[in-house]
This record gives C-alpha cells, structure tokens and sequence, in this order.
C-alpha cells in the first residue's frame, strides 16, 4: 500500500526502554484547554494558541508573524499497574508539506528544543524512495510532517517519582480507522520498520507504542517528535491517496484527525513549451544511459507526454500510449510496461519498436513479461498454462527483438527451499536486471548464470561488488559483510572478521570500513580490498565515527558525526589527506561531482570546492521553489538530476555542475520559467 506510508520519529527520548500500561489501564483524555487536569467525557482540538506551550520571553514579534501551523493538544490520564496516576499531554501540528519549508522550520522551533530536524534520509527515505530496512522499495513524491511534543505528569497524592523510584511510561497513538495499514519507524538504534493492521503505531503483533521513556520526577518531557507521511500521486489520485487528509488518530478516547495547511490559491505559472527538453518543467526524467533518458512533460493543452530524450536535450521521439515503467538504455534500446495491458514493449532510439510481449493464440501463455538487460541480451519470462499444470520458462533476446536463447526451465536450483520453475516465476515481478560477472546476472533477489544452467536466490542482501576473478561475490545485510561462490554458498568466515553493520559501496574493487577495535577502543577507519587488507588508512579522527564515499577523480567525502551531534565534511585525496578542515553540513550529496560537493547549509544547497568554499548557491537558481539534497538522483556525463517543487507540483531538472561553479555568486541562468 505505497499510498499510504507513516514513519514515527521521536527524539530525545529513551526509546530502548520496556513500555507499561495496557488494556486494563483506566483513561480518559481531557481538551488541554480546560482547567489542567480537569476531568471530562470527551476531547476535541483546541484551535492554536496564541503562544506556544514553553513560550520564550525573549521571542520577538518577528519570530511571532512567522507562519503556524495550527497547534492540536490534548491529555490522557491513567493508572499504571502500580497504581499510579499518570497525566499524560500531546501536544501536535496539523500536517505540513515540505513543500512550506519556513512553516515548517517555525512549527519545529516551537517543539524542537533545539535538536535538529531530523533529515528525510534517517527516516528512510532515500531519492524518490522509501526503504524498508532494504527489503522493500516504495516510491513517493511528497512527504508531509506533523511536528509535536509529549509530556507525562504524576498526580499521584503521597507518592512522588524520583531517581530512586522511577517509572516507566509510554505513548499510544492508535489509528481511529480500522483499514489503516501503517509502516512505522522511530529511532531506537536498529530502524526498523513494523507493519501493524487497524493502525496501530507499535511494534508487530502487538500494540505497545513506540514512544516510551522512563519518569525520573514528577514530570517528563517535553519529548518532541516528527511524524511523516509520504504520499504517492497516481492518475487515480492525482493530489496523493486521501488517506492523509481523512486518517483518524486516538490518544486516549479522543479520536481526531490532522488538517494538512491550506495549499496556496494563487494559479501557478503556465510551464513554457520550449523544443529543447533541458528547458521544459520536467514532470519525470531518468539519469541519462549511452546518452539517452527518458522524460515526461506536460503539452500546452495539458496533455502530458513520454519521449526520449539525448543528451543535447533534443526530444526523439513520443510514445503513442501510456508506460508505467520505463528501463535504462542499453546498446540503443529500452523497454517499458503499457499501463493498461501490463505488456512490455522493446523499442529502439529511433522509436522503432523491436518486440512486444503477448500471449499465444491458444491462451497458454497467460503472461509473458521483459524482466531487465544483462549479459548484452533482454532476459524473458513466460507462464504457461493448462488444464493440469502450470510452468514458468526462461528466455533470452537480442537488443534487436530476435531470441538468442529459446524458452526453457532446465535450470538447476542452488536453492534448498525452492525449485528452479519456482524461483523463475518470481521473476515476472521483477524488471531490473544487473550483470554480476562470471556469466551470472541478477534479478531482484534471484541469481541466473545461463551459460551453466544455474538460479538460486540470496535474499535480503544488498550486493557491494560484483563477482570478482577470484569468483568471489561481496553482500551485506543486518549481520554485515558476506561473501558467496559462484555456487551462491555463504563463505563468510565470521571467526577471523569483525564483520561491520554498515555496508559501504564497493568500486574498484575497495570499500570504505570504519572498523571499531574493541581492544584499543578506537575506530579503524580506511578503505579495505575483498580480502579485508586495510590499504589505505583514513585515521583523522580515531574517536568518531567517519564515513567517506568511493573516489571520484582522485577525491573522496568524508563525514565525521561529531560529539556535538553535528555532521562534519571534507574532503580526502587518494592517499587519505584532507583537503580543507571539517565544516558543519546539514546534508550532502554522497558524491564528489567534477570536483565539486553539494552541501546544504542553512537550508540552501551550495556547490562546495575542493578548498571548502562554497563557490555558487543552487537554490538561488530556483527561486521561489523547494529544493533539498534528498531531492538529487543522479549525476552523469556533467549533468546533475534533481527534483524540485513549485506552486506545488513536482520537476525534474538536469543542472550542469561545473558551468554552475563557474558562475560563482551569479544566478545560474537554467532558461526555466520557474517562477
């Protein structure tokens, strides 16, 4: 249900500890706008305050005009088990978009208390995706948050909570709508993510919330947190599934729902219809493959368009019907999937169309799909089906449409829990094929060698390195590194490595390891071979924990977190020396780009150098839109592809790092209609 995804974070609160309270906890919850503590029957929002709940005396009137959300609180009180009265107080935001930055910035120095907003990223969403402890793949185009903090108050005559007589507490927040089906993530060290039916927010099979802290007096809190909610617009729901505007929540017996902040009611501006595609408002587009992408655009009659595009931004040709998916270029061609029919179409650069997938005249085949290009061929599956029985077969075609091996299913399964037919027929799901070296492609989480007849799975790994002469292939899950054979057995040896639970890419054959030695106490930070051999150091910061991406033209990044729990960034050459000192960053592009960093500080997105100065402002570039590094999805060939948002509509742009830089303070002129 990729409409409808809600991650919970909440910060500066103990989240390890055990929850309390339970079914037979007597509550009842109480507007906070009547007499405190006051007992009634019902609970209902009060409109926003005219300051906030920890109102600082020095707050200006400037600060006060700044825009607010409107504010929502309530309280709940309980008996715990011991018999403890407990008052507890919500107080939450109405929804905002990202897209309303400056509200959102004011609505989370309200409830902040000074922490950081937490980034996109640590709370699972990566590009335009949403990841779910990497196992699965959700696609958004919008997130929207609503910001709050929680208090607990003991009300308990005679008996005080202090250090020596401390309780536990916990926050439910449950979804008043029975066919809510949410996916939560909060911050307790591991991330991960539970799937709950009748929208509980709480772990899996139970209905324990994920807020919990332990009450050392008689006050806790305030505890902030963010709530975000990522919606996905369809051709059915064009604004995004209504689930976030109709979603109802419960904290204690009141039952409410979030209002998201009115969108802007001025007509946005018509995009221009310029022939070249690097100046149209892009409402999708690719990372360029051999020079070709592909891109969406909206016609001046509002017809919206698929086309492939080169590299000089010259629009080659449009497809004729509606794709739903759309692969990378290979040896000149691509493929995509007919969103009515689910058929996928083999076409050419010049939009000659190669070959279509079909069923046979006398329906046996009941489906036949493309599922991806490896090995300089088009990997084909197919269902047959008959009155008694049920195949699935494997096929491979040339870039041209001919077959260059027929249908079979005589493969062998290195499999100890599936056959071979059984794995093939998860491959009609599938669509992203990668070619892993020793004449073995991947599939999702399937491996096939045609040449040896071979397929078997590795599930839930992400592959860091192809397989490599020694025939070794390089994995990484919750455990850390692996390693398996070309017959896809595990032959990690987990007594002479300390394996790390952070995998980092591997290229040229080196990853990146910030090894921690339990003997000295000390992180062992370098870039480590296939065979674990440290060859070379990165020992800057022996005390913290340091991240630096694959080189690029000789210069890596380097993250340091901090003990302020700010995140630092430099830069290091290929024999490890920094080029400039650690600067304070919000965010980063986890890439070094000709040469240059994107970096985000104070909330602006600048192209940083290899000195460390920051050498020219991207968002100046796009005034009057919303513009993050979370937004950027790929870099090639000069060209940086990122996302940003106007009058509430998502583009997609293609932004030229290096004559950017050169432009230095001046505004880089994208010949977009922007604003």
């Amino acid at each position: 249900m990729k409409n409808l995804v809600i991650l919970l974070l909440a910060m500066g609160i103990l989240l390890s500890l055990p929850a309390c309270g339970g079914s037979d906890d007597a509550s009842a919850a109480v507007p906070a706008s009547e007499a405190p503590w006051d007992s009634a029957t019902s609970a209902e929002a009060v409109p926003p305050t005219d300051q906030p709940v920890e109102e600082d005396p020095g707050e200006t009137v400037e600060e006060a005009e700044a825009p607010e959300p409107e504010w929502y609180e309530f309280t709940e009180e309980n008996t715990d088990s011991a018999g403890y009265l407990l008052k507890k107080k919500l107080k939450i935001s109405q929804w905002i978009s990202e897209n309303d930055p400056e509200r959102l910035s004011t609505a989370w120095e309200r409830v902040g208390k000074g922490n950081p907003f937490p980034t996109p990223q640590s709370m699972g969403f990566h590009g335009n995706y949403i990841s779910n402890s990497g196992k699965t793949w959700l696609d958004y185009d919008e997130i929207y948050y609503a910001v709050g903090q929680l208090d607990v108050y003991n009300e308990t005559d005679g008996w005080d909570i202090t250090k020596d007589n401390t309780r536990d507490v916990s926050f439910l927040l449950n979804g008043a709508n029975n066919y809510m089906i949410l996916q939560v993530f909060y911050g307790n060290g591991t991330k991960n993510y539970y799937r709950v039916a009748n929208g509980v927010f709480g772990t899996q099979g139970g209905g324990w919330s994920p807020i919990t802290g332990k009450m050392q007096s008689n006050h806790w809190g305030p505890a902030p947190f963010v709530l975000a909610f990522a919606i996905d617009r369809t051709p059915e729901y064009p604004d995004g599934h209504p689930s976030i505007f109709d979603c109802a929540f419960r904290f204690g017996d009141a039952s409410f729902s979030l209002v998201p902040v009115a969108a802007d009611e001025e007509e946005p501006e018509a995009p221009p219809m310029d022939a070249k595609g690097f100046s149209r408002p892009l409402l999708y587009a690719q990372m360029f493959s051999e020079g070709l992408t592909w891109v969406r655009y909206e016609e001046a009659d509002g017809s919206e368009q698929t086309a492939a595009m080169n590299i000089d931004g010259d629009i080659l040709f449009v497809l004729a019907e509606p794709a739903e998916y759309l692969s990378a270029f290979h040896d000149g061609t691509a493929f995509y999937t007919v969103s009515d029919t689910k058929t996928d179409v083999l076409i050419g650069a010049d939009g000659a169309e190669r070959y279509r997938t079909c069923g046979s005249a006398d329906d046996s085949v009941k489906q036949e799909r493309i599922c991806g290009y490896a090995n300089g061929a088009y990997l084909l599956v197919r269902q047959v089906s008959g009155m008694t029985e049920k195949t699935y077969e494997l096929a491979l075609m040339k870039p041209d449409g001919t077959m260059q091996m027929d249908y079979t299913n005589q493969f062998t399964s290195l499999s100890a829990y599936a056959s071979a037919e059984d794995i093939i027929g998860d491959l009609v799901y599938e669509n992203t094929a990668h070619d892993r070296g020793a004449g073995w492609c991947q599939v999702g989480s399937i491996f096939i060698n045609f040449d040896e007849r071979k397929i078997g799975r590795i599930s839930y790994h992400t592959v860091i390195s192809d397989f490599l002469p020694a025939g070794k292939l390089f994995t990484a899950d919750h455990m850390g590194i692996h390693c398996f054979d070309t017959d896809l057995n595990d032959i990690t040896d987990y007594h002479s490595w300390n394996l790390p639970r952070e995998m980092r890419e591997m290229k040229d054959g080196v990853f990146f390891w910030n090894k921690y030695n339990f003997d000295t106490e000390k992180y062992e930070a370098g870039y480590y071979d296939t065979d674990l051999n440290l060859v070379l150091t990165v020992d800057d910061f022996p005390d913290n924990k340091v991240y630096c991406t694959p080189f690029s033209d000789g210069l890596a990044l380097m993250e340091i977190s901090g003990k302020d729990k700010k995140t630092y960034l430099t830069m290091i050459d290929s024999e490890g020396t920094m080029q400039f000192e650690p600067v304070v960053i919000q965010d980063y592009y986890p890439s070094v780009l000709d040469g240059l960093a994107v970096v985000e500080q104070d909330h602006t997105l600048w192209l940083m150098d290899s000195s460390g100065a920051l050498v020219h402002a991207i968002s100046a570039d796009f005034p009057g839109c919303v513009l993050t590094v979370d937004s950027l999805l790929g870099f090639r060939e000069g060209w940086l592809l990122l996302k940003y948002s106007h009058d509430r509509t998502q583009y997609f742009c293609f932004y030229p790092v290096k004559p950017a830089a050169d432009a230095g303070a001046e505004r880089y002129d994208l010949g977009l209609r922007i604003a």
